[in-house]
């Protein structure tokens, strides 16, 4: 499902680029003064020693700081990436054919490309979730299991923490481990007993394994690291969609069982879905500025100029590019508060107050 998707997607940014823009330019690690989500993605810096072959491979990777157009045409790995992926109609049959689609589902959620395949994932969670319900075998696989509870609950389907019940502690596996403490996140009420457990005992081995491995730190144990002290739900997603796309490592994704072709097709498109989304934030932050200065907003002595804070609380939360309207009323809205905000406060005098209030009245 992702080749038909990558070529639909490219082909939109490759051909109708952001208005006012030939072509698009990879977020660099320069911010803008502006500050907040108009800062560009950053260099990703290994700490590890260097490997010839991952010297060799990095020649090939698209580097953030590059330019958009100058990329390989996604069309032309349409073959070769039909080959690594499931196509939507096929049920899968086995936990290792699940836990392939649960994880191609989940990387395309972390760098912020979902939304491009929400057909097929529909598709693939439909199919877990009905497995799900059934009890099926496939579910005793532990990092399966606690993938799929993750996701499908993050999707909005009904299921139960019951489900994890079965898991023992006796664990060693990171990537086990990882996962269901992630699952312990997703709690929606107060009564979730099972979730409370599973993320106690799970976070503890996590930690003792971090400690046990402070002179060598894998990818894997930097995921782990970053899980333990930032959960979910205390971050913005479209940061940790930044983050992801730095932290990508083609040689380091085996999980995926994807050529590495097709890696660098994930990465490629998660690259150029990040870059138009800021360069739209861009364009749309200079509209509201000017619309401030010709609504002479910035010439009220009384009035804090908030427009930055408000548009950045709106690009964090509804970031899809087409939400550019919503971004833009939200921030026009806050700044029209403040502005009434601090004229009641200190900038109007009791009948220029009473008179206001009359007018609202009415």
């Amino acid at each position: 499902f992702f080749c038909t998707s990558t070529n639909r997607v490219a082909a939109a940014m490759m051909v109708n680029p952001p208005p006012g823009s030939s072509s698009l330019t990879l977020p660099t690690a320069r911010c803008s003064s502006r500050g907040g989500l108009l800062c560009g993605v950053l260099p990703m810096r290994s700490t590890r020693a260097p490997r010839p072959a991952v010297a060799r491979v990095a020649k090939n990777k698209p580097q953030v700081g590059g330019n958009v157009a100058s990329m390989p045409n996604l069309k032309a790995r349409e073959t070769q990436t039909k080959k690594q992926l499931h196509k939507p109609e096929e049920v899968p049959t086995c936990q290792e054919s699940l836990h392939r689609q649960l994880s191609m589902v989940d990387v395309l959620q972390k760098i912020g490309i979902s939304r491009h395949f929400a057909s097929e994932i529909k598709s693939i969670l439909d199919f877990t979730y009905s497995y799900w319900l059934q009890r099926d075998e496939i579910m005793l696989d532990v990092e399966t299991c606690a993938m799929a509870f993750r996701i499908l609950r993050m999707n909005g389907y009904n299921v139960s923490a019951d489900g994890l019940s079965h898991i023992s502690t006796d664990l060693s596996d990171t990537r086990s481990l990882l996962e269901l403490y992630k699952a312990s996140q997703v709690s929606t009420s107060d009564d979730e007993l099972i979730l409370d457990i599973i993320g106690y005992w799970s976070g503890h081995l996590l930690r003792q394994q971090l400690k046990s491995s402070e002179a060598q730190r894998t990818p894997l144990l930097r995921e782990v690291e970053h899980v333990l002290d930032s959960p979910f739900y205390t971050m913005l997603d479209r940061l940790e969609h930044k983050r992801n796309i730095e932290q990508f490592d083609i040689i380091e994704h085996p999980i995926l069982q994807l050529t590495w072709q097709t890696n660098q097709d994930l990465l490629a498109l998660g690259v150029m879905d990040f870059n138009t989304s800021q360069s739209i934030y861009q364009q749309e932050y200079q509209h509201l500025e000017s619309w401030v200065r010709e609504s002479r907003l910035n010439r009220l002595p009384f009035a804090r100029q908030k427009l930055a804070y408000f548009y950045l609380s709106a690009a964090s939360t509804m970031f899809p590019p087409e939400l550019s309207d919503a971004r833009i009323l939200w921030a026009k809205n806050g700044a029209l508060t403040t502005v009434v905000d601090d004229f009641f406060d200190v900038g109007g005098s009791k009948d220029e107050l009473e008179n206001l209030t009359a007018l609202v009245e009415m």
